[in-house]
């Protein structure tokens, strides 16, 4: 059985990620929320947002492929 990969590999060698985000708060502008999260897709640089690692990031390009804001009831 191998092991798993490195930390630093899993991290910096991954192709694509998702991410999903729960917002319990009710009373949300989810018209609003969906019109400003377009503004996301495409590519961009998030060398602002992120923690500067410049020994193992040299681009800070991502690009948002999709996203979706909908209402949940998870909670």
């Amino acid at each position: 059985m191998q092991s798993p990969l490195p930390l630093t590999v899993s991290l910096f060698g991954c192709l694509s990620r998702e991410y999903k985000y729960f917002f319990w708060s009710e009373n949300l502008d989810l018209p609003a929320m969906q019109t400003a999260a377009k503004k996301f897709l495409g590519e961009h640089d998030f060398r602002n947002f992120c923690k500067m690692d410049a020994v193992n990031v040299h681009n800070y390009k991502r690009c948002i492929t999709s996203l979706d804001i909908s209402p949940s009831s998870v909670k």
